[in-house]
């Protein structure tokens, strides 16, 4: 790498990826771009085929405590 185009990186002028993570290396700081990292998602239709296989069906409650009157 070149002084020249160190004193780029410096004055935050354009530089290449390559030559950043040639920088990041020397000073030991390649930590820094773990921040850059994606997590992985689930795919929507992977959450629609499990969301199917726990979905309930809503029904009226049939219980009757002894102490409700019914009122007819």
């Amino acid at each position: 790498m070149s002084r020249f185009t160190l004193s780029l990186a410096e004055r935050g002028e354009n530089t290449s990826l390559v030559n950043l993570i040639k920088i990041l290396r020397v000073l030991d700081a390649v930590y820094v771009l773990e921040h850059f990292t994606v997590a992985p998602k689930t795919s929507p239709i992977l959450l629609a085929k499990v969301g199917e296989k726990t979905r309930l069906r809503a029904s009226k409650s049939t219980y009757i405590s002894p102490n409700d009157e019914v009122i007819w």
